[in-house]
């Protein structure tokens, strides 16, 4: 007689995540690979999660959003919800997690990348490594990132005791390279003297060195480089390859699904929210 090993049923969470998508094959975004793997290991965990994928534009209608979607059971915003969609979230009893920094400044269950730890790790290795003034080309895609690596990077300099030269700090467009070759141009045509640079984004990186080469700026002699929110398989491709930071999103998007499970048995009045540390990886440029 065979013995009969009983079964476990596997429990069963459908999940609507909602994102900003603004065009293009979806399986060629590094940034959806890395989410839809973080999915994909959360559901190693012991509950089945269906992802019901909803792609929006800059401008949401939440409601319209919810009400042309199929039956779901918790909800995953990854825009910056405004207010009112979580005051419509929260009158309709749905349970609901941001996954990133909401457009609002309400406590809400949430988990974000922190990018001003990120951004001081970076900072805080050139400024250990000798570099003196490091200059910041952080990009404007959202205003808490921005506020947060610039809190961060002014942290690492006050740590080492070094007076921040507003001079060396400088907004750039995201994901366009020729911005940052603008901007280092203009460092150097203005001749404000730097030694360091932590650049957000991966193009980016790719326009400031190819400007610092155009210079004849040796990388790492001359000038040490951090690049902030790069994809290993864009940097491995950089001659020299770039020391960077990674935005671990497999990671967050794996926690991202495990707190909203956890979220029924959670006590009454409890926020979730967590915090994902970004992680440095040693290049050729520092």
């Amino acid at each position: 007689m065979t013995a009969q090993v009983p079964t476990v049923e596997r429990r069963k969470l459908r999940v609507l995540f909602i994102t900003v998508y603004r065009g293009g094959p979806i399986e060629e975004d590094p940034f959806y690979g890395q989410v839809f793997l973080g999915f994909h290991r959360a559901s190693q965990s012991g509950t089945d999660f269906e992802i019901i994928s909803r792609y929006v534009g800059d401008e949401v209608n939440l409601e319209q959003v919810l009400e042309e979607s199929p039956a779901f059971d918790v909800c995953l915003l990854n825009y910056p919800a405004s207010d009112r969609d979580i005051e419509h979230l929260e009158r309709h009893g749905i349970r609901f997690l941001c996954m990133g920094h909401p457009g609002c400044y309400r406590t809400v269950p949430k988990i974000d990348i922190d990018n001003f730890y990120g951004a001081f790790i970076g900072a805080e290795h050139l400024i250990s490594r000798g570099y003196r003034r490091v200059a910041l080309l952080h990009h404007n895609y959202a205003e808490a990132l921005q506020q947060q690596a610039i809190s961060g990077y002014r942290h690492a300099c006050s740590r080492h005791g070094l007076e921040v030269d507003e001079r060396l700090i400088h907004r750039i467009a995201p994901y366009d390279s020729s911005s940052s070759e603008d901007c280092i141009g203009a460092l150097i045509a203005d001749r404000i003297e730097f030694d360091g640079l932590l650049v957000m984004g991966d193009w980016a990186t790719y326009g400031a060195m190819n400007m610092l080469k155009r210079h004849h700026v040796q990388i790492p002699r001359d000038v040490g480089l951090v690049s902030y929110d790069a994809y290993p398989w864009i940097v491995n491709g950089f001659k020299p390859r770039p020391t960077h930071i990674i935005l671990p999103f497999a990671k967050m998007a794996e926690k991202a699904l495990l707190m909203l499970a956890a979220q029924e048995k959670a006590s009454d009045g409890v926020v979730m929210q967590a915090l994902i540390k970004p992680e440095l990886y040693l290049g050729q440029t520092s």
